[in-house]
């Protein structure tokens, strides 16, 4: 555990950017001073991911929990009218992502609240979006805890209601022209590639590619619900691990590979294979990655007609990001994006910086890469397979299905050990039921215009005749900040309150998980407000640093080329 994770009197951990540590007995002991038999030695585990560079206000850290103990934990979260409905979470969930003011019980005893310090300036929900949110509110909970953002959406955390699983729903924001067809949505005009995206992934179904479960239109706006990673992107997961191994960066790289190769079988080319679009479900060794972000993907039948419309054979579009664009306009430039990866986790530095990839520029670049000490202590098959993807004609570059055969994956001497790890690390994984319903269209037309003609009506009224304020309780006064709430699959969340947990002693843990008994009813469940008298600790997120992990030179997130 790091020194700044112990207790102090306040009773706060902090919890620093890319960090992970456990929460157990003999910290929380020390601090309440209190014998709790309930509390294991590893009761909780919390990591915390960040995503991009200096600009970490411009999404929040996200700080997960995992329970790790038999005796399963009751949160509830911090809604807009106070706190939720009683949820238990125990160790056969997934990890769970903390929000401003969610509360944990750990036992009947010990109660901890989440604080984060860092608290960005996040728009909340427009009226159309929640509004629309409102309309399919049975079957998803849009919440405006927000993952990320783009030049035309934005992504949000959601629950799916009758499961309890979690999502990250993409919101792409429309243009309101209330003339338009109700037939089609003007996304598909406003921005093709979120349609294009829905069109692709819609048809797949494979561990190492983001899952699509749900598309809800509106005349408004396009609301995809896809698979939500837990563990932040594998820039992220480089930054907190250093530099990796021979062993690890060909576990990673062989992933890549078999999400490349489904998708090149099925006609499918990415066109944007970065490590910011490769998604980490575990920060341990061997994790299942998947392959995000198809907003540029094409069919091999879209580079065809291109190519009959030009009178060349070529994608006929530049797209990509700089230091990941291949020379070349085949499925080939997806080969060239999984040998610049291999190549950034070996040295720790994106290959072609500046993005120049002409013949001259790419064999400076190859000169100084074998310059590299990294790359000078990776082995010999680790070598010819990067330097196979990166053969600059495109013609003789390795397809994904010859990379495969690499000795570097291959080899008998470790052949079976990396079978055995890729089918551990997909274990997990489901296949999709093939779905007829997908794609949804809800027309919130009539809501949104009456919800317009109430905006308007109201700037009639001149706001210096008359003036009201409004003097909240000081006791029920929280302070302004940001909505984090957001679970990380596979946690199941009822829909309804569940009974609260029976405690056991952590001497009683040898028993199995399924010996598990279900609790008296929800009456004997003390109601929250009552934990006020009680004793309590704060998780707080912490501003400052840790000492840097690892030695490796992370490569800087690259522009990406319209």
């Amino acid at each position: 555990m790091h020194p700044e994770h112990e207790l102090t009197i306040t009773g706060t951990y902090k919890v620093f950017p890319h960090d992970e540590f456990e929460i157990g007995r003999e910290g929380i002991f020390k601090i309440l001073d209190i014998q709790d038999g309930c509390i294991s030695k590893h009761h909780l585990r919390i990591h915390c991911v960040v995503y991009g560079d200096d600009d970490v206000l411009e999404v929040a850290p996200m700080v997960y929990m995992k329970v790790l103990s038999m005796n399963p934990v009751v949160l509830r979260r911090r809604m807009r009218d106070g706190l939720g409905q009683p949820i238990t979470v125990t160790n056969r969930d997934g990890h769970v992502l903390l929000n401003r003011g969610d509360s944990v019980q750990l036992t009947h005893r010990i109660n901890m609240v989440f604080k984060p310090q860092l608290v960005t300036d996040e728009p909340e929900f427009d009226e159309t979006c929640r509004i629309e949110s409102a309309a399919f509110a049975n079957q998803y909970q849009l919440t405006d805890r927000i993952l990320g953002k783009g030049g035309f959406a934005a992504v949000y955390f959601a629950i799916k209601k009758n499961t309890g699983q979690q999502f990250a729903c993409k919101v792409i924001g429309q243009d309101q022209d209330l003339t338009c067809s109700r037939s089609v949505p003007s996304a598909a005009r406003k921005s093709g590639s979120a349609v294009r995206e829905v069109e692709v992934l819609k048809k797949l179904s494979h561990p190492n590619v983001i899952s699509l479960d749900k598309v809800i239109t509106t005349p408004f706006s396009i609301y995809v619900f896809q698979e939500l990673a837990t563990c932040g992107d594998l820039l992220s997961y480089m930054d907190k691990k250093g530099r990796l191994s021979e062993t690890q960066v060909a576990v990673i790289v062989k992933q890549l590979l078999e999400a490349v190769n489904y998708l090149h079988n099925h006609n499918i080319v990415h066109r944007d294979i970065k490590p910011e679009n490769i998604l980490m479900t575990t920060w341990k060794d061997g994790g299942r990655l998947i392959l995000n972000d198809f907003g540029h993907a094409k069919t091999i039948a879209d580079f065809e007609q291109a190519a009959n419309a030009a009178g060349v054979r070529r994608m006929y579009t530049m797209v990509g990001t700089v230091g990941y664009i291949a020379p070349g306009y085949s499925k080939a430039i997806d080969m060239w994006s999984v040998g610049c990866v291999g190549a950034a986790l070996v040295t720790g530095h994106a290959l072609f910086p500046d993005g120049s990839v002409s013949d001259e520029e790419c064999l400076k670049h190859f000169a100084k890469l074998e310059q590299d000490e990294d790359w000078q202590e990776l082995g010999h098959r680790g070598k010819a397979f990067i330097k196979g993807c990166l053969t600059i004609n495109e013609e003789q570059r390795l397809t994904a299905k010859q990379a495969l055969q690499m000795p570097w994956f291959t080899h008998p001497f470790y052949k079976s050990d990396f079978d055995a790890a890729y089918q551990h690390a997909i274990a997990d994984w489901q296949p999709k039921r093939p779905d007829s319903n997908l794609v949804e269209h809800i027309d919130t037309t009539e809501a949104v215009e009456r919800a317009q003609r109430e905006s308007r009506r109201s700037q009639h009224f001149n706001s210096g005749q008359a003036t009201f304020r409004l003097y909240p309780n000081v006791q029920h006064t929280t302070r302004k900040g940001r909505s984090d709430e957001l679970h990380a699959s596979p946690a199941h969340i009822p829909d309804t309150p569940p009974p609260p947990p029976q405690y056991r002693s952590s001497s009683e843990e040898q028993e199995t998980l399924d010996s598990i008994a279900h609790p008296p009813d929800i009456g004997r469940f003390r109601d929250f407000s009552a934990l006020a008298t009680q004793e309590t600790f704060d998780l707080g997120q912490a501003i400052s640093l840790p000492p840097k992990l690892g030695t490796g030179t992370i490569p800087q997130r690259q522009k990406l080329l319209h």
